[in-house]
């Protein structure tokens, strides 16, 4: 194999490696994503039920 071949094997890998790496980034910028969206979703079922036990306390003191 000349060396010609060799750095254009190498220079293949390497632009392989960074298309593979660039996959991974997308893939992690997906997943924060979807984490963020689902952490948006939790803090607002959070916030739904919170309400509901001081309501609930409330009524309860009221009661007693």
């Amino acid at each position: 194999m000349s060396k010609l071949q060799e750095v254009e094997k190498e220079i293949e890998r390497l632009r392989d490696l960074v298309a593979e790496k660039k996959k991974q980034k997308r893939r992690i910028a997906d997943a924060l994503s979807l984490l963020e969206s689902n952490k948006e979703d939790l803090l607002g079922e959070l916030d739904d039920l919170l309400s509901n036990l001081t309501y609930y306390y409330q009524k309860h003191k009221e009661l007693s």
